[in-house]
């Protein structure tokens, strides 16, 4: 993980290599092998060249790396805490108005929480 931060120039974190690693490690054998990584670097470009640290090939997959990752407690919803943690890693320090607002924009049940068919349909 070391060699990739300092290969990324210090702007990628252990939580977003990790989650590089999940989306690579297609077979989820905790090993990312040359056709992986070729898959992924295909998925990543687009008629202008590379898109970003990265990014996902499907609206489905990106869902649930999402989901994987910042429903902690696993029972397939985003709770307010759960959401500052997606809003905080995405865009830095953010307020309680602001998870209060996207969770709001998202939420078109009105529970409070976001669920994985809420997410889906808000990603573009």
């Amino acid at each position: 993980m070391d060699a990739l931060k300092q290969l990324s120039g210090g702007v990628m974190d252990d939580n977003m290599l990790n989650m590089m690693f999940a989306f690579m490690d297609t077979n989820s054998d905790q090993l990312v092998s040359w056709a992986e990584c070729y898959a992924f670097a295909l998925a990543n470009e687009n008629q202008n060249g590379y898109r970003g640290a990265f990014s996902f090939a499907t609206k489905d997959e990106e869902c649930n790396l999402i989901m994987s990752t910042f429903d902690t407690n696993n029972d397939g919803f985003l709770s307010f805490y759960e959401v500052k943690e997606l809003l905080t890693y995405s865009y830095g320090s953010v307020s309680d108005a602001d998870v209060y607002w996207f969770i709001n924009y998202i939420d078109t049940n009105g529970d409070g929480k976001i669920s994985r068919s809420e997410l889906y349909n808000a990603l573009e």
